[in-house]
Protein backbone atom coordinates (compact mmCIF):
# COMPACT_ATOMS: atom_id res chain seq x y z
CA UNK A 1 0.00 0.00 0.00
CA UNK A 2 1.08 3.28 -1.01
CA UNK A 3 2.23 5.90 2.22
CA UNK A 4 0.45 8.96 3.20
CA UNK A 5 3.30 10.86 1.38
CA UNK A 6 3.45 9.46 -1.89
CA UNK A 7 -0.13 9.88 -2.46
CA UNK A 8 0.02 13.37 -1.52
CA UNK A 9 2.69 13.47 -4.04
CA UNK A 10 0.66 12.37 -6.78
CA UNK A 11 -2.04 14.10 -5.89
CA UNK A 12 0.05 17.18 -5.73
CA UNK A 13 1.15 16.51 -9.04
CA UNK A 14 -1.98 15.94 -10.96
CA UNK A 15 -2.95 19.18 -9.62
CA UNK A 16 -0.16 20.83 -11.24
CA UNK A 17 -0.26 19.02 -13.86
CA UNK A 18 -3.99 19.85 -14.81
CA UNK A 19 -3.21 23.97 -14.08
CA UNK A 20 -0.77 23.37 -16.61
CA UNK A 21 2.43 24.54 -14.94
CA UNK A 22 4.37 21.79 -16.57
CA UNK A 23 3.31 23.15 -20.13
CA UNK A 24 6.53 24.03 -22.49
CA UNK A 25 4.22 27.24 -23.29
CA UNK A 26 5.36 28.42 -19.93
CA UNK A 27 9.19 27.40 -19.76
CA UNK A 28 11.70 30.30 -20.62
CA UNK A 29 14.44 29.96 -22.61
CA UNK A 30 18.18 29.78 -20.61
CA UNK A 31 20.63 32.29 -21.02
CA UNK A 32 23.36 31.16 -24.09
CA UNK A 33 26.18 33.45 -22.40
CA UNK A 34 25.35 33.84 -18.53
CA UNK A 35 27.73 36.07 -16.82
CA UNK A 36 26.22 35.63 -13.39
CA UNK A 37 24.65 32.57 -11.69
CA UNK A 38 23.05 32.41 -8.15
CA UNK A 39 22.70 29.12 -6.96
CA UNK A 40 20.17 28.51 -3.89
CA UNK A 41 21.47 25.50 -2.25
CA UNK A 42 23.45 24.92 1.07
CA UNK A 43 26.90 26.72 0.82
CA UNK A 44 28.42 23.65 2.98
CA UNK A 45 27.25 21.19 0.61
CA UNK A 46 28.55 18.61 -1.94
CA UNK A 47 26.09 19.50 -4.49
CA UNK A 48 27.18 23.88 -4.43
CA UNK A 49 31.02 22.57 -4.74
CA UNK A 50 29.40 20.43 -7.74
CA UNK A 51 28.37 23.51 -9.83
CA UNK A 52 31.62 25.74 -8.37
CA UNK A 53 34.11 23.39 -10.06
CA UNK A 54 32.56 22.30 -13.13
CA UNK A 55 31.79 26.05 -13.20
CA UNK A 56 35.47 26.72 -13.03
CA UNK A 57 36.43 24.37 -15.53
CA UNK A 58 33.80 24.87 -18.47
CA UNK A 59 34.10 29.07 -18.33
CA UNK A 60 35.71 30.46 -15.25
CA UNK A 61 34.66 33.69 -16.07
CA UNK A 62 31.22 33.37 -14.74
CA UNK A 63 30.52 34.18 -11.59
CA UNK A 64 28.69 32.32 -9.25
CA UNK A 65 26.31 33.97 -6.41
CA UNK A 66 25.86 31.40 -3.64
CA UNK A 67 22.75 32.05 -1.59
CA UNK A 68 22.99 29.67 1.58
CA UNK A 69 19.50 27.82 2.16
CA UNK A 70 18.45 25.60 4.20
CA UNK A 71 17.58 22.65 2.15
CA UNK A 72 15.74 19.96 4.66
CA UNK A 73 13.68 20.40 7.78
CA UNK A 74 10.86 22.46 9.02
CA UNK A 75 12.70 25.46 7.71
CA UNK A 76 13.19 24.33 4.44
CA UNK A 77 9.84 26.04 2.62
CA UNK A 78 10.16 29.42 3.82
CA UNK A 79 14.02 29.74 3.33
CA UNK A 80 14.15 28.12 -0.39
CA UNK A 81 10.14 30.18 -1.06
CA UNK A 82 12.53 33.40 0.29
CA UNK A 83 15.50 33.16 -1.78
CA UNK A 84 13.57 32.65 -5.20
CA UNK A 85 11.52 35.70 -4.54
CA UNK A 86 14.27 37.57 -3.13
CA UNK A 87 17.04 36.73 -6.06
CA UNK A 88 14.42 37.37 -8.63
CA UNK A 89 13.42 40.65 -7.36
CA UNK A 90 16.63 41.86 -7.52
CA UNK A 91 18.38 39.89 -10.58
CA UNK A 92 17.86 42.68 -12.94
CA UNK A 93 19.98 45.47 -10.47
CA UNK A 94 22.13 42.47 -10.03
CA UNK A 95 22.83 41.38 -13.45
CA UNK A 96 21.90 37.84 -12.14
CA UNK A 97 20.90 36.03 -15.64
CA UNK A 98 19.69 32.50 -14.10
CA UNK A 99 18.84 30.73 -10.85
CA UNK A 100 20.23 27.13 -10.14
CA UNK A 101 18.13 25.62 -6.98
CA UNK A 102 19.92 22.43 -5.93
CA UNK A 103 20.65 19.92 -3.43
CA UNK A 104 22.11 16.23 -3.23
CA UNK A 105 19.72 13.27 -3.58
CA UNK A 106 17.64 11.95 -0.25
CA UNK A 107 14.74 9.96 0.81
CA UNK A 108 11.01 11.38 -0.04
CA UNK A 109 10.69 12.83 3.27
CA UNK A 110 14.05 15.03 2.87
CA UNK A 111 13.12 16.48 -0.26
CA UNK A 112 9.49 16.70 0.51
CA UNK A 113 10.12 20.49 0.98
CA UNK A 114 10.64 20.54 -3.07
CA UNK A 115 7.28 19.49 -3.20
CA UNK A 116 5.33 22.21 -1.26
CA UNK A 117 2.97 24.16 -2.88
CA UNK A 118 4.62 27.54 -1.47
CA UNK A 119 8.08 26.06 -3.02
CA UNK A 120 6.69 25.34 -6.14
CA UNK A 121 4.40 28.58 -6.85
CA UNK A 122 7.48 30.65 -5.86
CA UNK A 123 9.46 28.75 -8.96
CA UNK A 124 6.39 29.35 -11.31
CA UNK A 125 5.93 32.90 -11.02
CA UNK A 126 9.98 33.57 -11.19
CA UNK A 127 10.64 35.97 -13.97
CA UNK A 128 14.42 34.63 -13.88
CA UNK A 129 15.16 31.61 -15.72
CA UNK A 130 15.53 28.45 -13.06
CA UNK A 131 17.19 25.20 -13.30
CA UNK A 132 16.24 22.71 -10.77
CA UNK A 133 18.71 19.80 -9.97
CA UNK A 134 17.37 18.31 -6.96
CA UNK A 135 18.13 14.61 -5.71
CA UNK A 136 19.79 12.15 -8.13
CA UNK A 137 18.42 10.99 -11.29
CA UNK A 138 15.95 8.23 -9.61
CA UNK A 139 14.79 11.35 -7.84
CA UNK A 140 11.40 13.55 -8.70
CA UNK A 141 10.39 16.62 -7.15
CA UNK A 142 7.51 19.28 -8.57
CA UNK A 143 9.53 22.22 -8.61
CA UNK A 144 11.96 20.37 -11.07
CA UNK A 145 8.60 20.01 -13.01
CA UNK A 146 7.62 23.87 -13.26
CA UNK A 147 11.40 25.00 -13.62
CA UNK A 148 11.84 25.92 -16.86
CA UNK A 149 14.74 22.88 -17.15
CA UNK A 150 15.59 20.52 -15.28
CA UNK A 151 18.93 18.63 -14.39
CA UNK A 152 19.84 15.29 -12.90
CA UNK A 153 22.73 16.15 -10.75
CA UNK A 154 24.18 19.86 -9.77
CA UNK A 155 26.83 19.18 -12.12
CA UNK A 156 24.83 18.72 -15.12
CA UNK A 157 22.39 21.97 -13.96
CA UNK A 158 26.13 23.92 -14.58
CA UNK A 159 26.21 21.85 -17.74
CA UNK A 160 23.15 23.13 -19.17
CA UNK A 161 23.56 26.68 -18.48
CA UNK A 162 27.53 27.42 -18.47
CA UNK A 163 28.95 27.63 -21.72
CA UNK A 164 32.13 25.71 -22.37
CA UNK A 165 35.02 27.56 -23.41
CA UNK A 166 36.74 24.53 -25.33
CA UNK A 167 33.60 24.13 -27.85
CA UNK A 168 33.65 28.10 -28.12
CA UNK A 169 37.52 28.33 -28.80
CA UNK A 170 36.97 25.57 -31.75
CA UNK A 171 33.94 26.64 -33.04
CA UNK A 172 35.37 30.20 -33.71
CA UNK A 173 38.59 28.65 -35.05
CA UNK A 174 36.45 26.58 -37.52
CA UNK A 175 34.52 29.98 -38.55
CA UNK A 176 37.50 31.99 -38.32
CA UNK A 177 38.60 29.24 -41.02
CA UNK A 178 35.34 29.20 -42.99
CA UNK A 179 35.17 33.10 -42.67
CA UNK A 180 38.85 33.23 -44.47
CA UNK A 181 38.32 30.51 -47.05
CA UNK A 182 35.33 32.77 -48.24
CA UNK A 183 37.19 35.89 -48.35
CA UNK A 184 40.05 34.04 -50.18
CA UNK A 185 36.90 32.67 -53.20
CA UNK A 186 35.48 35.53 -52.42
CA UNK A 187 39.24 37.81 -53.75
CA UNK A 188 39.69 35.37 -56.37
CA UNK A 189 36.43 36.02 -58.10
CA UNK A 190 37.32 39.61 -57.74
CA UNK A 191 40.29 38.69 -59.72
CA UNK A 192 39.12 37.22 -62.36
CA UNK A 193 36.37 39.63 -62.69
CA UNK A 194 38.89 42.54 -62.77
CA UNK A 195 40.94 40.37 -65.38
CA UNK A 196 38.04 39.89 -67.49
CA UNK A 197 36.69 43.36 -67.07
CA UNK A 198 40.16 44.24 -68.41
CA UNK A 199 40.61 42.31 -71.34
CA UNK A 200 37.49 43.68 -73.13
CA UNK A 201 38.92 47.21 -72.09
CA UNK A 202 41.75 46.17 -73.97
CA UNK A 203 39.62 45.04 -76.61
CA UNK A 204 37.50 48.11 -77.08
CA UNK A 205 40.57 50.24 -76.87
CA UNK A 206 41.93 48.59 -79.88
CA UNK A 207 38.41 48.29 -81.61
CA UNK A 208 38.15 52.04 -81.13
CA UNK A 209 42.18 52.72 -82.14
CA UNK A 210 41.19 50.27 -85.50
CA UNK A 211 38.37 52.36 -86.42
CA UNK A 212 40.04 55.86 -85.87
CA UNK A 213 43.31 54.78 -88.06
CA UNK A 214 41.00 53.50 -90.48
CA UNK A 215 38.89 57.05 -90.21
CA UNK A 216 42.11 58.52 -90.70
CA UNK A 217 43.23 56.89 -93.35
CA UNK A 218 40.36 57.47 -95.57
Amino acid sequence: EKGKLQLEFEALLKEFRDAGWFDEQHKKLLPKYPKRIAIITSSSSAAVQDVIETTRRRMPSVELLVINTSMQGDVCVDDVTNAIQRVDASASSRGIDAIIVTRGGGSLEELWSFNHRRVVEAAFLCNTPIVAAIGHESDTSIIELVADHRASTPTQAAMVLVPDKDELLQFMEFSNSRLNSGVARMVDRCESVVQRLEQLAQASLSASLHALSLGIAS
